[in-house]
């Protein structure tokens, strides 16, 4: 039987139904799955990448899948591991708040390293760690000291962006990135790029 409830706006009475029951159902792996009665599975990370990808460990927990977005509305219906927010505009305490808020898995967000530089990227970044952000995401245009001078005052991943595979990002490693965020447009993904492979 599926109980009915009663909901009153104003004077007009309107009689909703629905299931009390999340829905349940099992994978072939024996993983229950539990999905709330309104969950939405638009935002859902395909089922390969937590079969076939070995992840990043974090502070103890592995990460496979990443969702590159601020969209709020993604943010809280995903089902990925982890969240890199990171947008083109000056980094501010009030949006990595606001992500955090909605956010129900670890939250990497950006402070800056493109228009925002210097000591100012560093203050955003010990922000964002007393915030509870998991990690802080740095702009490829950041110079290496940048990363070296925010890994000396956080104690949480830092995240440095690259573009290419040069000296740069060399720097950038040698200087104390926890994690490479490799953004170079289509050929990020491309293995004649020249990313992963060192001579």
């Amino acid at each position: 039987m599926i109980p009915v409830r009663t909901i009153r706006i104003s004077s007009v009475s309107t009689s909703v139904r629905y299931s009390a029951v999340p829905h349940v159902s099992r994978s072939t792996y024996g993983t229950a799955k539990v999905e709330g009665r309104l969950t939405s599975p638009n935002a859902r990370v395909p089922e390969i990448i937590t079969q076939r990808c070995g992840g990043i460990t974090v502070k103890g927990h592995t990460l496979k899948s990443f969702a590159y977005t601020t969209d709020a509305v993604i943010i809280r219906n995903t089902n990925a591991n982890a969240i890199l927010a990171v947008y083109p505009f000056t980094g501010e305490p009030v949006i990595t708040q606001a992500l955090l808020t909605v956010a129900q898995m670890p939250l990497f967000v950006g402070v800056g390293g493109g228009t925002t530089t210097g000591p100012r990227v560093t203050e955003l970044a010990m922000v964002a760690e007393m915030q509870g952000a998991a990690g802080v995401v740095i702009n490829a245009p950041a110079p290496a000291e940048t990363i070296e001078t925010t890994m000396s005052m956080v104690d949480i991943p830092v995240i440095a962006t690259v573009t290419e595979d040069d000296e740069i990002t060399e720097c950038k490693i040698l200087a104390g990135a926890a994690i490479i965020n490799v953004a170079a447009g289509a050929r990020t993904g491309n293995p004649d790029s020249g990313f992963g492979r060192r001579s």
